[in-house]
């Protein structure tokens, strides 16, 4: 819908659209919370951002735990992608599980954190 609404005809124009990553990050936060929905559970999502910009995309509150997601839409893993996941966790001691969901097609570890392609978003677990 917000493709159409922006214009978006296919897919090569959102390749090289501004507002790709935003309408990335979009999708992913409805789908994990249709997921959440489908799972019986509640909402509890969530983002962070401070007063000098760090960010997380997403947190999910698991009461006592929290997970942060930080989301990508490159199709490669860079090392900058990981830089407001370990901001974060230097901030808090109830991180668990840090999770980077990016528009590639593989899922896998790096740096400790859980690297999960957009297709996998099922198995995010959150």
């Amino acid at each position: 819908m917000a493709c159409f609404l922006l214009g978006i005809q296919n897919p090569a124009q959102l390749a090289s659209h501004p507002l790709k990553g935003a309408l990335f990050e979009s999708f992913v936060v409805a789908e994990m919370l249709k997921a959440r929905f489908n799972a019986g559970q509640t909402d509890n999502l969530f983002y962070f951002r401070d007063n000098i910009g760090n960010e997380i995309d997403l947190i999910c509150d698991h009461g006592i735990h929290i997970a942060p997601v930080e989301i990508k839409s490159g199709q490669t893993v860079s090392r900058d992608f990981f830089k407001g996941l370990k901001y974060f966790s230097k901030l808090t001691e109830t991180a668990m599980k840090p999770c980077l969901v990016y528009g590639g097609d593989s899922t896998f570890k790096q740096q400790g954190i859980r690297v999960t392609s957009w297709r996998d978003l099922t198995r995010v677990g959150l």
